[in-house]
């Protein structure tokens, strides 16, 4: 991998945490650095399936395949992957 990649990756990266800390306004400690799928799911799919009409069913199966460890909470780690696959899978 080259520099301008290397460049590109942490671009990405910073503008995907950016995202993520936007989203995760927990105020309880146990929470914190995590995002409910409902509230996730919800911002999403109003935002989104106006234009591409995705249903709360469709996003609701598509981010539980993220949740890794099945507690209804994306990590960053989780959002990160859910991101960058979204493009392929609507």
């Amino acid at each position: 991998m080259d520099e301008a990649q290397n460049v590109c990756i942490m671009i990405s990266d910073l503008y995907l945490r950016h995202a993520f800390d936007l989203f995760d306004l927990s105020d309880d400690i146990e929470n914190e650095g995590n995002i409910p799928i409902d509230m996730l799911q919800s911002v999403m799919c109003g935002a989104i399936s106006s234009k591409n009409k995705i249903s709360k069913e469709q996003w609701g199966e598509f981010v539980e395949k993220f949740d890794e460890n099945k507690d209804r909470l994306i990590d960053y780690n989780e959002f990160k992957k859910m991101m960058m696959s979204f493009h392929d899978h609507f």
